[in-house]
């Protein structure tokens, strides 16, 4: 009355089981690198930020040396404020000149008139 199978070729109920729950684990572990506090667009938003940040201070850079060569050797920030609104990349308007600071969205970088940038997080 048993019946044997002869060489039964196919996928067990516990094998595919256990293959969905490995599929689930590493589905699991790949989410939250990509998406958790310290993960893949985390450091790239925090990356851009970063250039974005560094692009704005060599354009200082740039503008107060371009300032200084049209004051030939002094700077005020009457020169410095129209060598920023000749700049591409800054923006005249988050210059103030009465004070030498400039404001970008998380930096406050004051110049003084000898062309030093210094930099300070905005409160």
């Amino acid at each position: 009355m048993e019946k044997k199978l002869a060489n039964s070729n196919g996928i067990t109920l516990v094998a595919l089981i256990i293959t969905i729950i490995v599929m689930l684990i590493l589905a699991g572990v790949s989410i939250s690198l990509v998406l958790g506090s310290n993960g893949v667009l985390t450091q790239a938003q925090h990356a851009e930020e970063a250039q974005t940040e560094a692009e704005i201070r060599d354009h200082l850079v740039m503008a107060v040396g371009g300032a200084m060569a049209e004051g030939k050797g002094t700077m005020t920030y009457a020169l410095l404020a129209d060598a920023i609104d000749d700049d591409e990349v800054l923006d005249v308007n988050n210059f103030d000149s009465s004070t030498g600071e400039y404001e970008s969205d998380s930096i406050v970088y004051t110049i003084g008139l000898t062309g030093n940038i210094s930099e300070a997080p905005k409160p």
